[in-house]
């Protein structure tokens, strides 16, 4: 008899989960939303309230805080979606990853 960690492997049911979360994320973003989202990945900087509210409250972008200050990055599971790899490879303005940058 098969236990379930033979039938399902860890690694491919943790990343069904993870691609499962990625699609219901990206479909509740409209070009719109990606727009502003890209736009502050870019700047690395939230405008305003509702840019705040609409960016973070949805989980599309995450703020981060150490000793340092404060940054943004995108949500890991969107930065493996096509969306954000195809625009992060058109963008020169880019040049590492947007969760290890710094104000």
């Amino acid at each position: 008899m098969s236990t379930p960690s033979a039938l399902y492997p860890l690694p491919s049911v943790l990343e069904r989960v993870i691609q499962q979360e990625r699609d219901l994320l990206i479909l509740s973003i409209d070009q719109q939303e990606w727009d502003l989202l890209l736009q502050v990945v870019q700047r690395q900087n939230v405008r305003g309230a509702q840019e705040y509210h609409v960016l973070l409250r949805r989980l599309w972008l995450f703020e981060y805080r150490d000793e340092r200050g404060c940054w943004f990055g995108i949500n890991p599971v969107l930065a493996e979606s096509e969306i954000f790899k195809s625009w992060q490879k058109s963008s020169i303005a880019v040049s590492q990853p947007v969760w290890y940058t710094h104000l």
